[in-house]
């Protein structure tokens, strides 16, 4: 006689395991600028007074954002920030001097020869300030001024200062979106009567850096 099996039993068990994954892929993002070496206009005389430079080569007074700092529309620059993922947000920018440069105070930088000698005896200083973003006037000092004054030669109180958004800053919602900031150098002259000098090597410079957070 055949053996009865029980209703419900059964004869074995057979399974396969599966995962369910979330990708999310990580934005990569990168920042260039329009021109990698800002030129200013030949002083033409190393007699010639800083301010009486700064009116000739035609930049005004800044706003109060940069009290008694010098620009000049015409030395804007654009900084690309280019991300893979779409509508990457964007946390600060912040345009400052680079870590080679000889900084007066926080985010102010002197402009030296080759030779390590300073413009006007490093009365002129430079810094930097946003004017825009995505064509949006977004004015703002990338750096705050010393609010105390010149002790024992060094300036106190100053600091970088980046732009960071209330709201998010998204690049565009495809890969390979942007955000476009213009930004631009400011000058300031702390002795009007002061001589630029005559640099070794034909100029004086400052490096900078653009840094971006996301």
């Amino acid at each position: 006689m055949a053996a009865l099996v029980p209703a419900g039993a059964h004869a074995g068990q057979a399974s396969a395991d599966f995962s369910v994954s979330l990708p999310v892929n990580a934005p990569n993002c990168s920042v260039t600028t329009s021109v990698a070496d800002i030129r200013l206009p030949d002083a033409g005389s190393p007699m010639k007074k800083a301010r009486a430079y700064l009116e000739a080569a035609g930049f005004s007074a800044a706003s109060s954002l940069n009290s008694g700092y010098f620009h000049s529309a015409g030395f804007d620059q654009t900084a690309t920030i280019k991300c893979t993922t779409p509508a990457t947000p964007i946390s600060s920018v912040v345009v400052q001097p680079a870590s080679s440069a000889s900084t007066r105070s926080a985010g102010v930088a002197k402009l030296l020869d080759s030779a390590g000698n300073a413009a006007s005896g490093g009365k002129l200083l430079m810094g930097f300030e946003q004017v825009s973003i995505n064509d949006q006037p977004l004015p703002w000092s990338y750096f705050r001024q010393p609010s105390t004054f010149l002790i024992e030669g060094l300036f106190y109180g100053g600091a970088i200062n980046p732009y960071k958004p209330a709201n998010a800053l998204l690049t565009e919602a495809k890969p390979g979106g942007v955000v476009r900031v213009v930004w631009r150098p400011v000058l300031k002259t702390e002795d009007d009567a002061v001589a630029l000098g005559e640099p070794k090597g034909h100029s004086f410079s400052s490096s900078g850096q653009i840094v971006v957070d996301y």
